[in-house]
């Protein structure tokens, strides 16, 4: 199971929410790490549903192509 999707974070704050769900035993029901289950359900419990939404990542912005390079690319399809 992939955790980083909202979706495996979402399954993560379910299971936690059942009664008596320890991290170590949702970790072992969900087939992932301890310290996943602790991150996503520490995350949830301070900011909510919001919380679980990947944030905007860093890097270069996509440069924008000139007429010609847009030409060139349409010319090569």
């Amino acid at each position: 199971m992939d955790a980083s999707g909202l979706a495996g974070r979402a399954r993560i704050v379910l299971a936690c929410a059942e009664p008596g769900a320890s991290n170590a035993q949702v970790a072992r029901d969900l087939g992932m790490n301890v310290a996943t289950v602790r991150r996503w359900r520490a995350a949830y419990a301070q900011g909510g549903i919001d919380a679980l939404l990947d944030r905007p990542r860093t890097g270069r912005p996509k440069a924008e192509l000139t007429v010609t390079e847009e030409e060139r690319v349409t010319l090569q399809r």
